[in-house]
């Protein structure tokens, strides 16, 4: 299930993202094409998958990654964020708590 976010990600067209890792091993993101993905894609590791309207990639962010729209219009997918598979239901809860004591403390501006 989704731990820390679940939106909306709109790419502009003929754009391509920096290449980088979020460094986080804990969990794994989904993306899947909403509108827009006729010529886009994520390259992970040097690896080039198409990101395509109705289907789900699941991306492991601890590897370099790229997003990428050659497309003439926005490309929108809906992102979800899950715990990594490997993770034990002990490590989840210590997780949850772990974020859970850091949004107590953290400002929130909409």
């Amino acid at each position: 299930y989704a731990h820390r976010f679940c939106g909306i990600a709109r790419q502009g067209p003929k754009s391509r993202g920096a290449v980088h890792s979020d460094r986080r091993n804990y969990m794994l993101s989904t993306l899947t094409g909403l509108e827009g993905c006729s010529s886009c894609g994520i390259m992970v590791n040097d690896e080039e998958r198409p990101i395509e309207s109705g289907k789900t990639l699941v991306v492991d962010n601890t590897f370099l990654h790229q997003v990428w729209n050659d497309a003439d219009v926005n490309r929108f997918v809906l992102m979800v964020e899950v715990w990594h598979p490997s993770l034990t239901k002990e490590e989840r809860k210590a997780m949850r708590t772990l974020f859970a004591l850091k949004d107590m403390y953290s400002a929130v501006v909409l």
